[in-house]
C-alpha cells in the first residue's frame, strides 16, 4: 500500500493486537494549550498535531474523529470525551499535522463515566493516558462509544 493510498476503516488493523479500526482519539492537554481560547476554534475545521509514527500514515480523510481532553480527575476542564467528528485529510507536513472535522460535545463526558461503560474497559486512552496522540480505538470500542453518545 502507498503512503498516500486511501484505505477503507474496515481495513485497516492494528499491528499489535489486530483489532478493526473505529476511530481515531486525538488528545488534548489543556496544560499545553490555552484551552479556553482553543475551544471556540474546534467546531469546524481545526488543525491537529500527531506523533510521526505507524498510526500517521494511516490517518485518511473521513474517518471517525473523537477529541478527548487529558488531565487529573480534579482538573478544569474535566478530562473525558469533549468532541466528535470526521478527518478532514492526512497527515501534511514536517510538523505532522491534520485537519479534522469536530463538533463539540454539548455535554462532555467525564473520563470516569466512560471508564464504567461496558466495551470500554480497553480503550486505549484509559489504559495508557500518556500514549501517543491519535490513540486507535478499536470497532467495538466505537460502536460502545457511540451508544453512549446516542450517534447510533
Amino acid at each position: 500500500m502507498s503512503p498516500n493510498q486511501a484505505v477503507s476503516p474496515n481495513e485497516l488493523v492494528r499491528k499489535s493486537d489486530g483489532a478493526a479500526f473505529g476511530a481515531w482519539l486525538f488528545t488534548c492537554n489543556p496544560r499545553l494549550r490555552n484551552f479556553a481560547a482553543f475551544l471556540p476554534t474546534v467546531n469546524g475545521v481545526t488543525t491537529w498535531c500527531v506523533a510521526r509514527t505507524y498510526r500517521s500514515r494511516l490517518i485518511h480523510p473521513d474517518q471517525p474523529a473523537l477529541l478527548w481532553v487529558s488531565g487529573s480527575d480534579r482538573a478544569e476542564p474535566r478530562p473525558g470525551l469533549w468532541g466528535v467528528g470526521r478527518t478532514a485529510g492526512s497527515v501534511e507536513g514536517a510538523e505532522s499535522t491534520v485537519e479534522l472535522r469536530l463538533r463539540l460535545l454539548d455535554d462532555p463526558v467525564p473520563r470516569g463515566i466512560v471508564a464504567q461503560v461496558a466495551g470500554l474497559e480497553g480503550l486505549e486512552v484509559l489504559r495508557v493516558p500518556a500514549g501517543s496522540n491519535p490513540s486507535w480505538v478499536t470497532a467495538a470500542e466505537f460502536a460502545a462509544l457511540a451508544r453512549l453518545l446516542g450517534l447510533t
